[in-house]
């Protein structure tokens, strides 16, 4: 079974009366942001408190034992209200997020930048480097990283999203990069080998 919360509200719950959506779709693919879009009617009990940009929906898988593993987590991106009365609840992965900060120049010395840096290494200062600049909301914890390579000299001469590197990174060094969300806590993991164990790509 299945249940969508709205900043950890119910929006839908099989089990509870009026937290129900009309329709939704959710999208997954590898080294992707995703999007889960939902539609609700307008009087629906969280309706008032979505929040573009800001408001996190998540889509959880729960047992009887009451077992629960978030499989999607993403960001209110848009809201389209229609003439039947429903607002469509556009959203992204939470991979998004990477596009919210920017990496500056840097060059090969210091002590603050990768230097010559392995591809494992170099994704875990960049993720540092999001987290710098970001909401709480939006930071992640290094999970696991798998990846292999060569350490490489890292430098750059121009301004660039976190999210551009890393696909520069995973387009050089392949790999998968995902997100996963365990008992509240926003992991980033670099594999060398998917598989599919509690997260969303």
């Amino acid at each position: 079974m299945y249940k969508i919360t709205l900043d950890g509200s119910n929006l839908y719950h099989p089990w509870i009366r009026g937290r129900c959506i009309t329709e939704g779709a959710l999208t997954q693919e590898v080294n992707k942001n995703g999007s889960c879009d939902v539609s609700i009617v307008l009087d629906h009990p969280l309706a008032a408190s979505v929040l573009r940009r800001k408001s996190m929906l998540e889509v959880i898988r729960f047992g009887l034992t009451g077992s629960e593993k978030t499989i999607y987590r993403g960001v209110v991106m848009n809201t389209v209200e229609d003439r039947n009365l429903e607002m469509e609840i556009q959203t992204e992965g939470d991979l998004v997020f990477f596009q919210d900060s920017i990496i500056r120049p840097f060059h090969k010395t210091g002590t603050d930048v990768p230097g010559k840096t392995t591809p494992g290494n170099y994704f875990k200062w960049l993720v540092k480097k999001h987290n710098e600049q970001v909401d709480d909301f939006k930071q992640f914890l290094i999970g696991q990283v798998t990846i292999t390579g060569e350490a490489a000299d890292r430098e750059r001469n121009d301004y660039s999203t976190t999210r551009d590197i890393m696909d520069e990174l995973v387009t050089e060094s392949g790999g998968y990069i995902r997100t996963r969300t365990v008992g509240g806590v926003h992991y980033i993991d670099y594999l060398a080998e998917y598989e599919q164990a509690g997260g969303q790509d």
